[in-house]
């Protein structure tokens, strides 16, 4: 039986001014996954790289299928920002139902999504509320129903966390993990802290100069770091 790639990238590279991205890896089972680094490390640009926000060389695979050349919104990838980018002009039932809607979606399957994403969230009580009057921590599981709404293949998160205050950050990473394990769908999530890998990581890949230069779990990079950066990067987080 074949091997299935859940997420493959192959000898991706990005050039943007002096730095460049060059790096590859895989993951074949749906494990929660932390992209760890530094700032400057390159790892929103190997984000928005497979997202499809930037141009790259290389091959990029979800679930065998070359996505490289498809547009962004053909690669059923559910991607959360920092922020959320979500849109204040819409009430939060309309920015859950926004990719949807693109989609064509019936109305019958929108009702489905919303309900489903919702009540998995727990956020149902805010549907008719303004998006300008929510909490951070409410902003980020409604921006996570939104990437969740229209069934992605993988759910990639960039410093979803980082703007939240430690009791919201390890309640909001808890919520992820479980949902994670709930869809049983892959996550890449980015993050710069040990701490908030150790709470949620399956499998890190810790980046360093646009390069991967050590995975494996939290027990292998702790007990066998490969290089100074990564010996020092777990010992002072």
């Amino acid at each position: 039986m074949e091997q299935v790639n859940m997420i493959k990238i192959d000898n991706i590279k990005l050039k943007a001014g002096d730095f460049e991205l060059n790096t590859s890896f895989e993951i074949i089972e749906p494990l929660y996954c932390v992209i760890l680094g530094h700032t400057g490390s390159g790892k929103t640009l190997l984000l928005e790289s497979i997202c499809g926000l930037l141009q790259s060389k290389g091959d990029i695979y979800i679930n065998n299928k070359l996505i490289s050349d498809l547009p962004p919104r053909k690669r059923n990838i559910g991607y959360v920002t920092q922020s959320g980018e979500l849109f204040p002009h819409l009430s939060v039932r309309q920015n859950i139902l926004f990719p949807l809607k693109l989609r064509d979606a019936s109305t019958e399957l929108q009702d489905l999504k919303f309900t489903e994403v919702t009540k998995l969230l727990r956020i149902e009580h805010l549907a008719k509320r303004s998006i300008t009057h929510l909490s951070g921590g409410e902003r980020q599981r409604v921006a996570l129903a939104r990437a969740l709404a229209y069934n992605p293949d993988i759910l990639i998160l960039d410093e979803p966390v980082s703007a939240l205050d430690e009791h919201t950050r390890d309640i909001i990473c808890l919520e992820l993990k479980n949902i994670q394990q709930t869809l049983d769908i892959p996550v890449l999530h980015v993050s710069h802290s040990f701490d908030e890998t150790k709470l949620i990581a399956d499998f890190v890949f810790i980046m360093q100069n646009g390069s991967v230069v050590q995975s494996g779990t939290i027990h292998d990079l702790i007990n066998n770091p490969l290089n100074e950066y990564v010996s020092r990067f777990v010992k002072r987080n």
